[in-house]
């Protein structure tokens, strides 16, 4: 069933279009000051910061969204370092797509209304409204992913008749390469969709032009993926390793696992709720708008679809917010569906305007209620307040033990306070020691505590190793509250663990090592008089243990610290049934406390672990491929 032919009213459009876009940055202004988090923080610290040609090539973590860095680098540069001018260019890129989508879905679907109404359910989506608020690069992908789509779609269309091609036939495939080249620059998985766009462009001229045109538009569809697909090597090929080494990249696919895959990518960037219903009205949607326009029906479900099919084919599927640009797509699939919902009510109602009203907004909004969930306002972390405290309230001996993730965005705004009392504590001694958490909040509260873990060395590939602590709450008294966050310290006090002193070769015995006389050990007296242990291996590995050990009179928390050059690293051991057994134990904080001392790297190490009552702990050091040398050692104790 179509809906009448009606001379569209100018005015009338550009005036909805200002509204949506009024209502749009209202459900986007809020919270855009509020504390950065861990990504954020990341992307401003550790590519943002950047010259501009080094973003080009600095891409070890996923978190280099490189046309967004590149956006992020000019803002802070001509703004400041403000929290709202490291989101401006997400929130710029999110606003922007809101009068792009109406113009794409009133180009691909010939409708006013389904253009309002998917572009209203763009406006009201928590998804986007989140993604608009965060210094990331997903609003921008998904407007670029509309510029290209949009531009392909009209460039293919203006060869549709047999007169000589138009006066500026280039222009639209022009515009769709450049933004298929920054989509692909900002998120890599973007190939997915210039893909998917390249193949439904390649059906719509095969089905859709008349043979003298199909030659030239092949080739300027060519030459346009072409332009992309160069740029996406010149980018990427030369960072493949780094593509792959990270698991956030990506995961595995195969044919059993990709069903729940796509699942999971349209929890992530779908309706946020009715998940099922909201599934299959978008499919109705779909099928709807191929039987009204056929060639629009198929370039619509294709860009939806295959994107989702290559990366089977590839093996290999991103999280699920990489693959946002569908979510334009999945509005304009529902718009369809609730269209024809209101053109077979009105058929059967009076002709009058409030009736017709009256059955757009019923038909319409329940349609729109699965893609928001209000309010929509971020809440204040507390990050920012809490650096502010730190920087302020504590003294060098202090120790902030900060969940990982979380430990970034406070030493953002503690000015690097954090690191540097970790540094100032393993060289001077613990006095205090303080918890950050977020009470009531899985991964940072004392119940589940997530902390970076002390085993994630190069052989871990660098991979996010931690561990999660389960500490009783009640053995912790709070000091201080900001928003979410909250700082606290144990109720009991810190205690010295005496294990004599370590930097005498006497106090290790050799455990394990991996070829006869591969290690020897002993004091070492620096320039400075700093004694130290020293580890020396010929060949292979070998482990070292304490001559003296420790039983806890209660369960409680303990601390090894200790200052370290070469590539050894110390834990604990538990004896049981008279086997040793190294543990593993928690990094206070996930960031590394490094110097350079006479020409050398030297790192300050803090880690903790929970120990039980009566069990008997040890110390052990390991090393492989090189001496070890390691100082100021200290051990403590607090009851839980």
């Amino acid at each position: 069933m179509t809906e009448p032919r009606q001379s569209p009213n100018i005015t009338t459009e550009v005036l909805l279009l200002a509204g949506l876009l009024v209502a749009g940055a209202l459900l986007r202004l809020p919270g855009i000051t509020r504390s950065l988090g861990h990504d954020e923080v990341y992307t401003r610290v550790m590519f943002a910061a950047l010259p501009f040609i080094d973003i080009f090539t600095s891409y070890h973590l996923p978190n280099n969204h490189i046309l967004h860095t590149l956006c992020v680098r000019t803002t802070t540069l001509l703004l400041g370092d403000a929290e709202w001018s490291v989101r401006l260019p997400a929130l710029l890129a999110g606003l922007c797509a809101i009068p792009v989508l109406y113009g794409f879905s009133r180009h691909l679907t010939r409708s006013v209304g389904i253009a309002t109404g998917t572009t209203l359910l763009l406006t009201l989506s928590t998804v986007h409204i989140s993604f608009s608020q965060q210094s990331r690069g997903y609003t921008l992908v998904l407007l670029l992913g509309l510029v290209h789509a949009w531009a392909l779609l009209v460039a293919i269309e203006q060869l549709r008749g047999d007169a000589d091609p138009p006066d500026r036939e280039w222009l639209p495939w022009t515009l769709a390469a450049l933004a298929g080249v920054l989509a692909v620059l900002t998120i890599p998985s973007a190939a997915f969709f210039v893909g998917a766009c390249a193949f439904a462009g390649a059906a719509l001229i095969r089905l859709d032009l008349p043979r003298p045109s199909r030659h030239r538009a092949r080739v300027h569809l060519f030459l346009s993926t072409a332009c992309i697909v160069g740029v996406a090597i010149l980018i990427y090929v030369p960072r493949i390793d780094d593509l792959y080494s990270h698991e956030r990249f990506g995961v595995p696919l195969s044919m059993a696992t990709w069903p729940a895959f796509v699942t999971d990518v349209w929890y992530g960037i779908g309706p946020q709720r009715w998940y099922l219903s909201s599934t299959v009205v978008a499919a109705i949607g779909g099928l709807l708008l191929l039987r009204r326009q056929r060639l629009g029906g198929l370039y619509l479900l294709g860009i939806f679809a295959l994107p989702l099919l290559f990366s089977l084919a590839v093996a290999t599927g991103g999280q699920p917010r990489v693959y946002v640009y569908l979510l334009p797509l999945i509005c304009i699939a529902v718009a369809v569906a609730a269209d024809e919902l209101r053109l077979r009510l009105q058929s059967r109602l009076p002709a009058q305007r409030w009736a017709r009203s009256i059955v757009t907004v019923v038909t319409f909004l329940p349609l729109a209620i699965p893609f928001c969930r209000l309010p929509s306002t971020p809440t204040e972390s507390g990050y920012r307040a809490a650096g502010r405290w730190i920087q302020a309230q504590t003294k060098p001996g202090d120790v902030l033990v900060v969940p990982y993730i979380v430990d970034s965005a406070i030493g953002y705004y503690a000015a690097g306070m954090t690191v540097q009392r970790l540094r100032d504590a393993v060289g001077t001694g613990v006095g205090r020691l303080f918890f950050i958490t977020h009470p009531g909040t899985a991964r940072f509260d004392f119940e589940d505590l997530m902390l970076a873990s002390n085993f994630t060395t190069d052989a871990a590939h660098h991979l996010d190793t931690y561990h999660n602590w389960s500490l009783p709450a009640s053995a912790f008294a709070p000091v201080a509250h900001f928003d979410l966050t909250t700082v606290s310290r144990p109720v009991a006090a810190l205690q010295s663990i005496d294990l004599g002193s370590l930097t005498q070769a006497q106090s290790w015995e050799l455990f394990a090592q991996t070829t006869p006389d591969a290690a020897r050990w002993s004091q070492q007296e620096g320039s400075n008089g700093e004694l130290s242990m020293k580890l020396q291996l010929q060949t292979g590995a070998a482990v070292l243990h304490s001559v003296r050990t420790f039983v806890p009179a209660a369960d409680g928390l303990a601390l090894l610290a200790y200052t370290k050059l070469g590539s050894g690293y110390a834990s604990l051991f538990v004896v049981e049934q008279d086997q040793r057994q190294a543990l593993q134990m928690a990094k206070v904080l996930a960031a590394p406390a490094s110097s350079v001392v006479d020409g050398e790297q030297r790192f300050d190490e803090l880690y903790l672990r929970p120990v039980q009552e009566g069990v008997e702990y040890g110390l052990f050091v390991s090393a492989s491929g090189g001496p070890a040398e390691m100082a100021n050692w200290a051990v403590y104790y607090v009851r839980m």
